[in-house]
């Protein structure tokens, strides 16, 4: 049933992206995670396996269990000087962290370069989630 679930979500994607009937999604790994109350994911990124993705099969109700963190993909931006007076830029504008808060049920589906990690646990509850990798190859 997890991997019906996941199909239903590469599917949209790749109908949104408009791949056509030549092109067949292959989940290539699936792993759970559990983490516990006090624990997070530290930084990381599913190297060059095309797209990763998450489910979140369990999470908790008023979302104080952490969100998912993605990381600038421009590394290099951090460095760069830019004066604040060009239309209120600063150097931490210019690297950028996303966190998106996440409920029970939702898929982020993302592309396997970009860095990103989980924030710590502050419920009591465990937080439940589905990871995958995917790719879309040749029929």
């Amino acid at each position: 049933n997890l991997l019906s679930v996941i199909k239903i979500g590469i599917d949209v994607i790749g109908q949104k992206w408009g791949f056509n009937n030549n092109l067949q999604p292959a989940v290539s790994s699936l792993w759970i995670n559990i983490n516990l109350p006090g624990s997070y994911n530290e930084i990381h990124h599913h190297n060059n396996t095309g797209y990763s993705g998450v489910f979140y099969i369990k999470k908790s109700s008023n979302n104080d269990d952490g969100n998912i963190v993605f990381d600038d993909t421009r590394k290099e931006a951090v460095c760069w000087k830019v004066p604040n007076t060009i239309d209120g830029w600063s150097n931490d504008e210019l690297h950028h962290k996303e966190s998106i808060p996440t409920t029970t049920g939702d898929m982020l589906i993302f592309p396997s370069y970009v860095s990103h990690k989980v924030e710590i646990n502050a419920s009591k509850d465990d937080r439940i989630s589905a990871s995958f990798n995917f790719n879309w190859h040749k029929q």
